[in-house]
């Protein structure tokens, strides 16, 4: 509950490139939980889960650390 108070107070003070940033970093947790849950779900190693989304195990890992491509 405190962070989420912590980044809402980010959020508020935030400058536009700030507000993206943010949005980014949201989007790449939602998705970084996402690969999880699905991995637990059906037994699937970081690699077997990048095959499968034709993308690099890379990737995957630097998505779930939370270090994705920032554009």
């Amino acid at each position: 509950m405190a962070l989420n108070r912590a980044n809402e107070t980010l959020k508020e003070n935030a400058t536009p490139q700030e507000l993206v940033e943010l949005s980014y970093v949201d989007i790449l947790a939602s998705i970084a939980s996402a690969f999880i849950k699905y991995r637990s779900k059906y037994n699937l190693t970081q690699k077997m889960l990048a095959d499968k989304l034709g993308i690099s195990q890379v990737m995957i890992s630097r998505i779930k650390m939370g270090n994705g491509i920032y554009p």
